[in-house]
């Protein structure tokens, strides 16, 4: 199959005004040795419907885009809807860049597929399009027998582990998102991240952030963010210190002590984030 490298798309979903693209002035992140930080800080831009209620549902802060790192640094997946003026396929399906988000290259259900939730695992990919997915190539893909419609997932390239934000809460799979459960006392999350294999963030719908410190099968409230959240991220530093970013409507908040305390690191008004 003949594949083309469109330069840098800017991906949008229906209903909303995003895009993704590498932070030029946090870079790789100092100090960052595990999980998403090992990769460029990506900031995250969601303009989302007027009069939406931000807190009604869970879903209503949804990004309807996917995007997932892997273990190697700068080669990131994406899926979602071409913006306008773009030559790519609508949906785009799968498509991947080996250069830290400069040039993409796309690998399969072109015209198919529109990932709004997708994942990593050691395994391999996991995506959600209206059916739950999985691949171990990016090319080949299986369906998985469920119910289950994640609104995000979250996934390790060092584990089988992936995490799914429901309705019902936080659902966990052990096995690459071949089979999954609701833990007990599974709290409602928006969006997970997992800073390690064992290391797992989240926020809720009330701008709480949560920690799991066993992979998602238990959690812990800590601090709070000041807005509604968009996107979620979390790394642990040279000296064992947990580091959470969020995307919130005030920009991108910071918390360097575990969710404890956060500070907006980059505003709204910053061109970064415009």
């Amino acid at each position: 199959m003949h594949l083309t490298r469109w330069r840098s798309p800017e991906l949008h979903a229906p209903g909303h005004s995003q895009s993704v693209w590498p932070c030029p002035r946090h870079g790789r992140g100092p100090g960052h040795r595990t999980g998403p930080a090992r990769h460029p800080l990506w900031a995250v831009r969601c303009q989302h419907r007027a009069g939406r209620k931000a807190q009604s549902h869970h879903r209503s802060h949804g990004l309807r885009l996917g995007f997932a790192a892997t273990a190697d640094a700068g080669h990131f997946y994406a899926s979602g809807h071409p913006g306008a003026g773009s030559d790519l396929p609508n949906p785009v399906g799968l498509i991947h860049s080996n250069d830290g988000g400069k040039t993409w290259t796309p690998l399969s259900r072109q015209g198919e597929s529109d990932f709004h939730a997708l994942a990593t695992t050691r395994d391999g990919i996991i995506g959600f399009d209206g059916q739950l997915r999985i691949s171990a190539d990016g090319q080949e893909w299986s369906t998985v027998q469920t119910s289950l419609e994640p609104v995000a997932l979250a996934g390790s390239p060092e584990s089988d582990i992936v995490l799914a934000t429901t309705e019902d809460g936080v659902q966990r799979s052990t096995d690459g998102g071949n089979t999954w459960s609701l833990p007990d006392g599974a709290p409602l999350l928006m969006f997970t991240a997992f800073a390690d294999p064992r290391t797992a963030v989240g926020v809720a719908p009330d701008s709480t952030v949560h920690i799991s410190r066993d992979a998602g099968n238990a959690w812990e409230q800590t601090g709070k963010v000041s807005a509604p959240a968009a996107a979620i991220t979390a790394a642990v530093d040279d000296g064992g210190e947990l580091r959470i970013w969020v995307t919130t409507d005030n920009g991108v908040e910071h918390s360097a002590d575990g969710g404890a305390a956060f500070n907006t690191a980059i505003p709204t008004t910053s061109s970064v984030v415009r």
